[in-house]
């Protein structure tokens, strides 16, 4: 027998925490609410807790998993966390050295996180009841391939249609035995980067669950129950409508420009119901469950390729090619920079990596950003002709660029890992995993 419940809980910091950061400024209001999400799976065998949470990066809590497991009651192995990498969250660190009292509301908001997250597996254990669980996709073409290159030789962050995309929705339907909807989790290769540092129409920029956030709030008011999104391979892709557009010129210079204030908040609407529309379509087609599962989980750690950049030529970070913002007369196309990078090998990069079987079901989690052709290949590889990649399911490592993709000079293929090295080790690890649950 399967048993599953489901719970969310607030997210959002308190009203004298404003201006919040985020990991990428600052905030000073609040569009939409942010949550906790977790999905509890019980056999006679085995137990799991799987959270998705609308942040934009795994808190900074010294042994976050085991404070929630001393408060539920299950041990730290048997609960999952994955993050939506969410560029419109409240965030738990003081990235960009803001005065003392925004340090103060970023160590006050990592309390908010861990009680989230204990609530979230409490209603969710609470809800425990006899479960089936299905599996379906469908196509949901909100999301394209961002690694973009110029006529004048740029490497940007922008729209490239005819690069590599996944736009597969995978769902993961868990009904009770009058089928109504218990939970469901959600896996697409998307970055949640709408609004990402721009204005609303009353000039602030605001916190929100982002696009995911509105999805599971359309689909949470179509059928009750709880709806978990998770971040399949999506270091190299965006959403359709994203924070700003590139605008290219005839001598070679490019530049992004924002959307006008309140533009970005409405685009958002329109990808987060859009996708929740294809993912109707996609519940909606599932009929077939299993009634018994058998539950496993294995977990190991990979060892990437590092790479580090010369100080020497740090000057340029992040080195997004390219100019920002509307072109002035005296900004002309000069020669694309390239920081010089050192190969560290002797200091590898480690990964987390786990793994579940839910029956037919296979869940492969990465804690770092990969390429989308890596996920592919994860998803190809796997034994499970039913698998989901989620990504962000541990502390933060960055991206994982594919072979194919080794030449393109975006930011990420300035990161801490090897571009094109990490795949091989990634894929192993998978192998190893599997391996080990099914031996």
């Amino acid at each position: 027998m399967i048993k599953a419940g489901a719970g969310k809980s607030s997210l959002d910091p308190h009203a004298d925490m404003y201006p919040m950061p985020t990991h990428f400024g600052v905030c000073d209001a609040q569009y939409t609410s942010c949550f906790c999400r977790a999905l509890a799976i019980e056999t006679e065998q085995e137990r799991l807790l799987f959270l998705s949470c609308e942040l934009s990066d795994w808190p900074k809590i010294t042994n976050y998993k085991d404070k929630i497991a001393n408060e539920v009651g299950y041990k730290a192995e048997q609960i999952v966390i994955s993050v939506t990498h969410n560029h419109s969250s409240p965030c738990d660190e003081n990235i960009h050295e803001q005065p003392p009292e925004i340090l103060a509301r970023c160590e006050a908001y990592k309390e908010i996180e861990l009680q989230a997250a204990i609530e979230a597996c409490k209603q969710a254990i609470a809800e425990l009841r006899p479960a089936k669980i299905g599996f379906g996709s469908v196509q949901s073409p909100i999301n394209v391939n961002r690694d973009y290159q110029t006529i004048g030789g740029y490497w940007v962050e922008a729209p490239n249609e005819a690069g590599y995309s996944d736009q597969t929705l995978s769902i993961i339907k868990v009904v009770d035995e009058e089928d109504k909807l218990i939970a469901a989790v959600l896996n697409h290769c998307t970055h949640a980067t709408c609004i990402y540092l721009q204005r609303d129409v009353d000039g602030k920029t605001k916190l929100s669950g982002n696009f995911p956030g509105i999805t599971c709030a359309f689909l949470e008011e179509r059928y009750g129950g709880i709806v978990l999104w998770t971040s399949g391979a999506a270091g190299d892709q965006a959403p359709i409508m994203s924070h700003g557009v590139q605008l290219d010129y005839p001598d070679g210079y490019t530049t992004q420009v924002p959307y006008p204030d309140g533009a970005g908040y409405l685009q958002m609407e329109y990808v987060g119901r859009r996708h929740a529309v294809d993912a109707v379509r996609g519940l909606d087609a599932i009929t077939e469950y299993q009634t018994a599962i058998r539950l496993r989980h294995a977990q190991t750690t990979v060892q990437l390729p590092r790479q580090s950049v010369c100080r020497a030529t740090d000057s340029a970070g992040p080195y997004r090619m390219g100019g920002h913002g509307a072109r002035k007369p005296e900004d002309m196309p000069l020669p694309p920079i390239v920081p010089e990078l050192i190969c560290d090998e002797a200091n590898p990069v480690p990964v987390e990596m786990e793994a579940i079987e839910l029956g037919d079901i296979a869940i492969v989690c990465v804690g770092a950003e990969l390429y989308c052709a890596i996920g592919s290949e994860l998803k190809r590889k796997s034994p499970f002709q039913k698998t989901i990649v989620v990504t962000h399911t541990a502390n933060h490592v960055g991206y994982v660029l594919d072979q194919a993709s080794v030449e393109h000079k975006t930011f990420q293929a300035f990161n801490e890992v090897v571009p094109g090295k990490g795949e091989g080790p990634i894929l192993a690890g998978e192998k190893e995993l599997f391996y080990r649950m099914l031996k």
